[in-house]
């Protein structure tokens, strides 16, 4: 019976611990360079997180969060690129930087330098408060934005003024 017990216990033990490390997930800190050449770091969480070529890509899956700061991105996906500071989003693309809301299908931004593109984008600007969407959207250096088939709107949700 003690035998039994002991056993019971240990394998108790051994599955709470496993489902522990499941939902706990996985992070790291990247260190990027901003365009003074300064070391950046954001945080790096997600269920899953693994290196390629000696951790010069890092790439990780599901409930992706990169944060700098107030400054943070998610995906359902993400690889990062050492060399160039670059990463690659995908699947329920959510970005807040410089108080900005964005959303796409997939981005790729420059970590340090905090420009990049996205692909099939909308963007919230909080200051002159308008929308606009587009195929691609490219954030350039600042707050400043540029993009091809583009609608943009002052207006809050899905509601049509006019006749």
């Amino acid at each position: 019976m003690l035998v039994s017990l002991r056993r019971a216990v240990v394998v108790l033990f051994l599955c709470a611990f496993t489902i522990l490390t499941v939902t706990v997930g996985e992070s790291a800190t990247l260190t990027a360079t901003n365009e003074d050449q300064e070391a950046v770091e954001w945080q790096l969480s997600a269920q899953k997180v693994s290196t390629l070529n000696d951790a010069e890509v890092v790439e990780a899956e599901g409930d992706v969060v990169l944060k700098q700061g107030n400054d943070y991105l998610k995906a359902d996906f993400a690889r990062y690129y050492a060399a160039t500071n670059w990463v690659y989003l995908s699947g329920n693309v959510k970005i807040f930087m410089n108080n900005d809301n964005l959303t796409a299908e997939t981005a790729e931004f420059d970590l340090g330098k905090k420009v990049g593109w996205m692909k099939n984008g909308k963007v919230f600007m909080q200051g002159p408060h308008v929308y606009f969407t587009g195929e691609k959207i490219q954030k350039n250096l600042g707050d400043s934005y540029t993009f091809n088939n583009a609608t943009i709107t002052v207006c809050d949700g899905d509601k049509q003024h006019g006749p």
